[in-house]
């Protein structure tokens, strides 16, 4: 599926902090504030300046970010490429991206989860081995 797909979908002020913060950090054209691939500012993050606060169509222009930079960011990813297929955490309500369709809980709470099943699952192994000793 290719990048131009997906230029019209507007981008919210605080996804547009979130771009701009993974491009600083991750993309490996962005020195300084300028793209080494296209030798000019960063095209991408010129367009998301923030006096631009109003959602915008043609957000996303450079195919570079959108096919290697933004999926290192699976949760925004799926926000700004598919935002309907992003699921709810069970036990926090927020948004999440879930790694199979049977994902129920968000990474911080999926973890804290794991450890609540794991101490029940050990608590019930105990005390059932304690009854069997006879």
């Amino acid at each position: 599926m290719g990048w131009g797909e997906y230029l019209s979908r507007a981008i919210s002020p605080t996804n547009k902090r979130k771009v701009t913060m993974l491009i600083q950090n991750e993309c490996c054209n962005f020195i300084s504030g300028d793209c080494i691939a296209a030798d000019v500012q960063c095209p991408q993050i010129k367009r998301l300046k923030p006096a631009n606060e109003k959602p915008e169509k043609f957000a996303l222009i450079c195919g570079w970010f959108v096919n290697s930079v933004l999926p290192l960011d699976k949760d925004l990813w799926t926000g700004l490429i598919d935002p309907q297929n992003l699921a709810k955490c069970k036990q926090c309500g927020t948004k999440f991206a879930g790694g199979s369709n049977s994902a129920k809980y968000c990474a911080s709470c999926a973890s804290r989860e794991r450890k609540k099943q794991q101490r029940e699952f050990a608590q019930k192994k105990r005390f059932t081995a304690s009854t069997n000793r006879g």
